[in-house]
């Protein structure tokens, strides 16, 4: 192979691809004035849909409060999510009423209804009425499992059902199932394959198994199952109130062998033209010609997954005016367990989205920090040039999720292409296992949630902005799936990582030079692809550079075609490495050849090579040292958007802008005011730096008109001003989570555990395996009609103990108890009964114990004398005007002390998750400008009110906030807010940004001190301060 050496002096014609800006028939913004009128205040289709969980009993004031709240703070619309814990029976008459009664609720405040395809997660089974509805969709069999053995004994097998026996030959497994029963009790090397279904009893799959979405009639039945009743009820909003339909993790995988469904193997022949039975064994070992075997068996699962799932959606939501969004397991690649190329099913999607989890680049790098997963995304709606690309976004990331960290995670998110944000989650109950199901969810139960709404209208502007016009990008990056197909199967792990290793460092990288690319998957381009002139085309996209990744050895019969066209015409291709030498699994002498056209460069990915072939004079960023910057450009008919993040929270950023346009200005998400801002133009081209704080952002929008320029950049001197020491207010009472009790179950003293334990080991005696049946997804009525088994004196007795000091403070306080309806409740022997007040949830009830509580050890008993499933026991809380002090097992409850600045866990507060304020009586001589900061702090989001009226937020770095003093006195106050994270846990074990349901279950065999507990500090942990802003000249 002649390898060609990339110096400067190769020049390569990158010409700009020509964009024609037709008026968009998507309704998509294509203009500054357009996109200023708006941006100031944008409407419901750019606003944020969180999946609006429904997770409980669902009454219709449930509704009514959640959609005004939602509604109150700035959200467009809601995906009606069912999901753990949902008593309301899925897909009934109720379920349709409800949904029906939410669309009346919605038109009259101004939200959007999306429909949410499955009761949970993956789509597909409708909550289980697929699997009982169809047989035919699980019982033919969807598993290839293979058994090895020395000596050929198939009766040892009789409970499975044999499809194939094979021996081994040499290097060579040959098929001998005609004459199996022959070689029967011989020795040797023998593998036997069976067929089986999925397993079943799944708490996913309301106890069954999954279904075969790729066995033919099955999405349809699906469909039909779900989509029935939708129509029914909002047939006619198709489109209008109801602007589509979310689907969510459907999956192809095969637990523990290989996937099968009864006409693979016909679909295969057909395809390929050869037995796939007669090679089994080359999928999972290096036998025959496994790498042609493994990718045409992987393509024709794709092909399969696309015919069966992806086009009876897109059709039906073409048909009905629907919009077909949510996401699949993008996140996963090079792991292609659920399905061979999620990039290949975006392009059947009228938005396409994926799903961003947690806030630990560290633990997760494969979510939040993950470029690939959203340039998958990104690539395939510029390709075909879609309005809108979703993320479900914030899953999993505690409820201790800061306000700067919601925007850091969706600034990253949209920098690389999304412009859609849908909340994980807000779901209507808390009650019991439900507060616990991958937190954060936002509603008013959050302490900060009267400000959500400046996340919302900054990320509704966003919206605004990054959906407006186009990107177009010039240079295509093929993805090595089809690579990945041949190492996936028999122990090949370390290959699979190294190549995606390879390829995501190559993303990186390219990210981090402010490089401008789409990715290419090759059954898009199979479909999609051509060829005009010099330009290589995939859909509605041209483009004038295509790169062959390292560690890529493998490109598709189609793509093959399109590039030896391609480079005949002049293309460039630019191969970085030397993998490349199969074509459909196969070695290609005519692939050879075209690598060894002149027009075909070889060489190894660095800054020089970046600056040859990756980078355009219409557009340059310099890479910061530092941070870790990303960009998206829009360009419009009069000019371009330019949105610059730093996703990096311990790093400063800093680069410089050289872009073609006649002048600049700052479009502020923040407040949706238009700014002058400083820039420099010289020989047609504009330039202006960027400094971004840690998780700080910057958009402009260039213009091809001239606009006057701010002057030169001053920096204003700060001065700062003496002030009184704050005076420190606890806004709430205090609390104390008590999550340790003695169990008497059935007459029987099981003694004092974590509740988590109490509670399994309750559902347990009374019939339930798996603990409490509410976080198993429910078939119809089948968790309440257990219920009906139970009789009286199926009791149990939870009693939680806490100890009080003399002195303490008791009036006011009180016990809250969940559910607090289905128990008889006693305080040191005295039967108590609950009021109407709540706490958090409607169903966390308030009881005044003022007058029932003592210093020393008091008891909280909880029994329960006709067991009813629904208990779902938890711990107890207590709420007052106290503090707490741990000990040896937990807390003591002693008179309160007044609070200062400093970690309010450390000042006995370890569990109070509401909000502090902290007040300074300034006078000021000369009213004017001035600054408040906040050294040192924690919080999800500070509040500043200026003479008792709120005038803003501090959440980011540099933790500033500008205001304007009167002359005279002002009243400052800086409110901190807390966090769900400190009541609710977990408490047992360390978690950050990565939370999981068993992370809230686990607790240690006794109750542990208190100073073990794992809370956060919260609260200013130095005084806020005061500078006057110098006006200098």
């Amino acid at each position: 192979m002649k390898i060609k050496i990339l110096t400067i002096s190769v020049l390569i014609s990158l010409a700009a691809c020509n964009t024609e800006f037709k008026p968009p028939g998507d309704g998509r913004i294509n203009d500054y004035q357009s996109l200023i009128e708006e941006f100031t205040d944008p409407g419901t289709e750019y606003r944020s849909a969180p999946l609006w969980v429904w997770n409980n009993d669902v009454e219709r004031e449930d509704i009514d409060l959640s959609l005004a709240e939602l509604k109150k703070q700035g959200i467009g619309g809601v995906f009606i999510h069912p999901r753990i814990g949902l008593i309301t029976e899925y897909l009934s008459d109720e379920w349709f009423e409800l949904v029906e009664y939410s669309m009346e609720k919605a038109r009259e405040i101004g939200l959007k209804v999306w429909i949410y395809d499955e009761n949970v997660c993956p789509s597909g089974f409708a909550g289980g009425h697929v699997y009982n509805e169809m047989p035919e969709s699980y019982n033919r069999g969807t598993i290839l499992e293979t058994r090895k053995m020395k000596k050929l004994v198939l009766d040892s097998l009789e409970s499975k059902k044999i499809k194939f026996v094979f021996m081994k030959d040499g290097d060579k497994w040959l098929n001998i199932t005609d004459n199996s029963k022959k070689e029967e009790g011989n020795t040797g090397e023998y593998a036997v394959v069976y067929l089986v279904n999925f397993s079943t009893g799944s708490r996913s799959f309301a106890g069954f198994s999954y279904v075969d979405l790729i066995a033919r009639g099955v999405t349809e039945k699906f469909m039909e199952i779900t989509m029935k009743g939708y129509e029914e009820v909002g047939g006619h909003e198709f489109g209008k109130l109801i602007p589509g339909v979310f689907t969510d993790e459907p999956q192809i995988g095969a637990e523990d062998g290989l996937r099968y469904t009864p006409d693979l193997f016909e679909i295969f022949n057909h395809r390929w033209g050869y037995r796939l039975e007669d090679e089994l064994m080359s999928l999972t070992e290096e036998t025959g010609d496994w790498k042609k075997v493994r990718h045409d068996y992987r393509s024709v699962l794709l092909e399969m997954f696309i015919d069966r799932w992806s086009r009876p959606w897109y059709e039906y939501t073409e048909k009905n005016n629907l919009i077909w969004t949510g996401h699949y397991w993008e996140n996963t690649w090079p792991d292609i367990y659920h399905g061979p190329d999620n990039m290949a099913m975006y392009a059947w999607h009228q938005m396409p989205g994926i799903d961003m989890l947690f806030n630990s680049l560290e633990d997760r790098p494969d979510q939040f920090g993950n470029n690939l997963a959203v340039k998958e995304l990104a690539s395939i709606v510029n390709q075909f040039d879609r309005h809108r690309a979703l993320s479900e976004t914030y899953g999993g990331a505690g409820w201790d999720l800061r306000f700067e960290d919601m925007k850091r995670l969706g600034d990253w998110e949209y920098a690389l292409g999304v412009n859609f944000l849908n909340q994980h989650i807000s779901q209507l109950s808390l009650v019991g296992y439900r507060k616990q199901n991958y937190p954060q969810s936002f509603l008013d139960y959050d302490p900060y949630w009267h400000l959500y709404k400046y996340q919302t209208d900054y990320f509704s502007r966003l919206s605004v902005a990054l959906s407006s016009g186009r990107q177009i990008n010039r240079i295509l990056i093929l993805e090595p799936t089809t690579t990945v197909w041949m190492y996936y199967g028999g122990g090949m792990q370390k290959k699979l990582n190294e190549i995606g290793k390879s390829f995501k460092d190559m993303i990186q990288f390219l990210e981090d030079q402010q490089v401008e690319y789409d990715l290419g998957c090759e059954n898009v381009i199979k479909d999609h692809g051509s060829v005009k002139g010099k330009s290589f085309v995939v859909n509605k996209r041209s483009y004038d550079l295509v790169v062959i990744p390292s560690m890529m050895e493998n490109i598709d019969r189609a793509s093959f075609i399109l590039l030896q066209e391609y480079v005949a015409k002049g293309g460039t291709d630019l191969h970085l490495g030397k993998s490349l030498h199969l074509v459909d699994g196969k070695r290609s002498d005519a692939l050879t050849k075209l690598i060894d056209e002149e027009n075909w460069i070889s060489g190894i990915l660095n800054r020089q090579v970046v600056n040859d072939y990756f980078l355009h004079d219409d557009f340059l960023m310099v890479p910061s040292a530092t941070g870790r910057i990303h960009h998206m450009r829009r360009q419009l008919k009069d000019g371009q958007v330019l949105f610059i993040s730093n996703f990096s929270l311990e790093e400063e950023a800093n680069t410089s802008v050289e872009i073609e346009g006649a002048s600049v200005e700052v479009i502020c998400p923040h407040n949706g005011e238009v700014q002058p801002v400083y820039y420099r133009k010289e020989n047609g081209k504009l330039s202006f730096p960027v400094h971004l704080y840690p998780g700080g952002s910057y958009m402009v929008y260039v213009h091809n008109k001239k606009v006057v320029p701010l002057g030169k950049i001053v920096e204003n001197s700060r001065t700062l001003i003496k002030s009184p020491e704050s005076k420190v207010q606890l806004l709430h009472p205090n609390a104390l989570n008590i999550d340790y009790a003695n169990l008497n179950l059935m007459g029987e003293n099981k003694g004092k555990m974590y509740y988590a334990k109490a509670s399994d080991v309750i559902y347990q005696r009374f019939g339930y395996e798996n603990g409490s049946p509410w976080n198993i997804v429910q078939y119809k009525l089948s968790h309440l009609d257990k219920n009906k088994l139970h009789k009286p004196g199926d009791r149990f007795e939870l009693s939680y103990n806490f100890s009080m000091q003399p002195g303490v403070d008791k009036q006011g306080m009180k016990l809250v108890v969940e559910q607090a309806s289905l128990y008889n409740i006693f305080i040191n022997g005295k039967e108590i009964k609950a009021g109407q007040d709540t706490w958090l949830d409607p169903d966390f009830n308030c009881i005044d114990i003022e007058k029932h509580v003592r210093a020393g050890i008091n008891e909280i008993k909880l029994t329960m004398n006709h067991f009813d499933n629904r208990c779902d026991p938890s711990p107890v809380y207590v709420l007052g005007n106290f503090s707490l002090r741990p000990v040896e097992k937990g807390w003591d409850i002693i008179p309160v002390k007044d609070i200062e600045t400093g970690s309010w866990k450390e000042q006995g507060f370890p569990f109070y998750s509401e909000s502090v304020s902290y007040t300074k009586i300034l006078g000021i001589d000369k009213g004017g400008k001035y600054e408040i900061r906040l050294p040192e702090w924690n919080g999800t989001v500070a509040e500043i009110i200026l003479n008792d009226k709120s005038i803003g937020i501090i959440q980011s770095q540099p933790y500033t906030k500008e205001i304007e003093l009167e002359e005279g006195s002002n009243k400052i106050s800086v409110i901190v807010y807390g966090s769900l994270k400190n009541v609710f846990g977990p408490h047992h074990v360390y978690a950050r940004g990565f939370m999981r349901p068993p992370a809230f279950r686990k607790g240690k065999d006794t109750m542990p001190p208190g100073n073990e507990y794992d809370v956060l500090d919260y609260g200013l942990m130095e005084d806020f301060e005061i500078y006057k802003i110098n006006l200098d000249k």
